[in-house]
C-alpha cells in the first residue's frame, strides 16, 4: 500500500532529471522508469551497477530531494 501511494504520482524525478540519470547511468532511452534508483553519500548507484559520483548528479539530487521527501512523507501520513 505504501509503495503504491509513493508511486501514485508517477516518477520521482522530472523529465530533465530522468534524462540526466539515464545519460549518466548509460540507460537506453525510455528504458528506465525514473523510480528505481539509489543515492547514498552523494553517489548514485544505477540499476545496472554503474556508480556515478559527480557534481551534476549531486546538484540534481539536492533539488529533487525535498520534492521526493514531501511525497514519501505524504504517503506515510495516509
Amino acid at each position: 500500500m505504501i509503495d503504491r501511494a509513493i508511486h501514485a504520482d508517477g516518477p520521482f524525478l522530472l523529465a530533465d532529471e530522468r534524462a540526466l540519470v539515464g545519460r549518466k547511468c548509460g540507460y537506453a532511452p525510455g528504458s528506465w522508469d525514473g523510480n528505481n534508483f539509489n543515492m547514498s553519500n552523494g553517489v548514485l548507484t544505477c540499476t545496472n551497477g554503474r556508480r556515478v559520483n559527480d557534481p551534476e548528479v549531486r546538484a540534481m539530487m539536492e533539488r529533487a530531494a525535498p520534492r521526493i521527501s514531501r511525497r514519501v512523507n505524504a504517503a506515510m501520513a495516509r
